[in-house]
């Protein structure tokens, strides 16, 4: 008997450290996933952002100056800060918090396009998060008769449509 008396003891210290290890991987996964859901929403609030200046720059596209704009051979290498500053980015303004979206004509491919950034910026302007450049141009499309009747087929008017890249 003399030598179980310090047996529930040895159990009980085990189990709470087993408990206490446990607890702590729960409250690591609880800040990683919480970290990730911060990033997923700072991401998302940046891409919204992007498509408010692209909005915005569409409705003013025929107005815009390609002249002297910069050439973008890759999108996916395009920095929100390469561009912040350029002459001739447009800030949305009061839209967009922080100023932390514009649009920019821009020559991609060897064609007018208008590119749209957004971004997260932290308390002393640094970039949290960053959009995917948004490209998006205007084109006169020709709306077409689709020959229902005898006659051949006609070209009735024309209309704007949005090209995405």
């Amino acid at each position: 008997m003399r030598k179980q008396q310090g047996a529930a003891l040895v159990i009980v210290m085990v189990l709470l450290a087993s408990a206490l290890v446990m607890a702590m991987m729960g409250m690591q996964t609880a800040l990683v996933d919480e970290r990730l859901a911060g990033n997923f929403r700072a991401a998302t609030q940046a891409q919204m952002r992007a498509e408010m200046a692209a909005s915005a720059g569409l409705a003013k596209f025929y107005a815009l100056n390609w002249e002297g704009a910069p050439t973008i051979d890759a999108p996916q290498a395009v920095s929100f800060n390469d561009y912040a500053d350029h002459p001739k980015a447009t800030q949305v303004g009061h839209h967009c918090p922080q100023n932390a979206c514009f649009y920019l004509p821009v020559m991609f491919q060897s064609e007018p396009w208008l590119m749209a950034l957004g971004a997260i910026l932290g308390s002393d302007a640094t970039v949290i998060a960053q959009s995917w450049p948004l490209l998006v141009k205007r084109e006169e499309v020709a709306e077409v008769d689709t020959g229902l009747g005898a006659e051949p087929e006609t070209e009735l008017a024309t209309k704007t449509a949005v090209v995405w890249q």
